[in-house]
């Protein structure tokens, strides 16, 4: 594969095309699609992400006699961008170690296209869907992940592989990465999104798929519905940990204090008020007590 360049205009054209084709098909996705950065990936042979929301093309899939139709590249547009939305990189670097990348790939796609599908997109034939290797529609990736990883399931796996020859989807999507990908090479063509402004672009979509949801007309299908709570839900505190650093830093801000007293000292051990032992406890409590003329 030739290196990674920006898209030529007719390139770009082409792309715009099927973007729009993808935000008619599913508007609440519409910031997403104009987040993800595109760049023109010759040779790739399909589109990939990387984990920056640069989105690679490969040029002869937009234009020229091997194009693909333009409501395929919208649909493919909605699958790559979905792998950044569910923050698939992020999720397969917590699973443990070893991962199996392949695998990944596979449960990933499928959690993605199950609502694709159930949005009415129309998918190219042939992707991988949950019902591809027996399960139900509905589950997350992990648990997909977690049942192809059974060495029975993981020979479906090996079948479809020789089917698709997927590459996979790039480091984006918890792939390792595809040729050419712009990350840790130095070569700057488009700086991508940080990880605070790609949060922000999931939580604005979370909030436009949970309108969609709202208007009662079965517009977001339901794994996205989830996948919006998930986002826009306030954060899970610890309270027994925060409680305990309550309790540490009161003890901390204590140590060392005296609690002072107003009762009447003892007879046997009698203090000045500096802390020091001094003389008679009967002159000390004359001089303290209330109403004596040398008290303060």
């Amino acid at each position: 594969m030739s290196g990674v360049r920006e898209l030529e205009p007719v390139e770009m054209r082409a792309f715009r095309l099927a973007r729009l084709v993808s935000a008619e098909q599913m508007p609440y996705f519409m910031r997403a699609l104009f987040a993800a950065q595109p760049v023109a990936a010759p040779g790739l042979g399909t589109f990939a992400v990387d984990a920056r929301w640069r989105l690679y093309l490969d040029p002869d899939l937009l234009v020229g006699p091997c194009a693909w139709p333009v409501p395929m590249v919208g649909a493919v547009l909605l699958h790559e961008v979905g792998h950044l939305l569910r923050a698939h990189a992020d999720r397969a670097a917590a699973l443990a170690k070893p991962i199996d990348h392949l695998v990944w790939n596979f449960a990933a796609d499928a959690e993605i296209n199950d609502d694709l599908l159930a949005a009415g997109v129309s998918l190219p034939e042939g992707v991988i869907t949950p019902q591809s290797f027996g399960c139900l529609s509905g589950d997350t990736a992990e648990q997909y992940y977690d049942y192809l990883r059974d060495p029975i399931a993981h020979q479906t796996v090996t079948e479809l592989v020789g089917a698709e020859g997927d590459p996979g989807c790039g480091s984006g999507s918890g792939c390792p990465v595809v040729p050419g990908e712009l990350i840790g090479s130095g070569e700057v063509i488009t700086e991508g999104l940080d990880n605070a402004e790609a949060d922000l672009v999931r939580r604005s979509i979370a909030q436009a798929v949970r309108e969609a949801a709202g208007t009662g007309r079965g517009s977001a299908p339901a794994g996205l519905v989830r996948w919006a709570a998930d986002v826009l839900a306030p954060p899970t505190v610890a309270w027994d940990r925060l409680l305990r650093a309550v309790i540490r830093r009161a003890l901390a801000e204590q140590a060392g204090r005296t609690n002072y007293s107003y009762s009447r000292p003892s007879r046997r051990r009698p203090r000045c008020r500096d802390g020091r032992s001094g003389g008679s406890s009967q002159s000390w409590w004359h001089s303290t007590r209330p109403g004596s003329d040398s008290g303060v």
